[in-house]
């Protein structure tokens, strides 16, 4: 699984029981929300085939991917998508940019984890998932370098 967003991110709401920020009282909350700047690259964490690509109510525009019809990921609030229903994709593949659409109270990535066993949809805490791909990122940021002052040539 690699992040599916190309920052590293702070959860802004945890999965599982929370006080709901928009209708009052404790609900179960699905996936896990990852603070993000509006516009931020929304990338698929898995290779796959989009089952949705629209406006799905409360979640606002919404990506849901099939993976092997075993697993599914779902990411909400999206500002903007760049693909299509039907339309199979790679891993790290860019689908959208994260917005604060449907029921959201700020830009932010909510994302969900489901697995098919014997025909029914289970939701999965992505944490321990996302947590793991957020350390590869991290670590794979920090090898980038910049260039010293030395490779840093005037312009004439």
């Amino acid at each position: 699984m690699v992040f599916p967003l190309n920052i590293p991110a702070v959860v802004s709401s945890p999965f599982g029981d929370r006080w709901h920020p928009i209708h009052g009282g404790i609900r179960f909350h699905q996936g896990t929300d990852l603070a993000a700047p509006a516009g931020t690259p929304v990338v698929a964490a898995f290779s796959g085939r989009v089952e949705i690509a629209a406006w799905v109510g409360g979640y606002g525009l919404m990506v849901v991917i099939n993976h092997n019809n075993r697993y599914e990921t779902r990411y909400a609030h999206l500002t903007e998508l760049f693909v299509q229903e039907g339309q199979e994709i790679t891993q790290g593949t860019v689908i959208g940019l994260v917005g604060s659409t449907g029921n959201s109270t700020g830009p932010h990535l909510h994302f969900e984890l489901w697995e098919q066993i014997k025909g029914e949809w289970y939701v999965l805490d992505p944490t321990p998932h996302l947590l793991i791909a957020m350390e590869r990122l991290e670590q794979y940021l920090a090898q980038l370098t910049l260039p010293t002052s030395s490779e840093i040539k005037p312009s004439v």
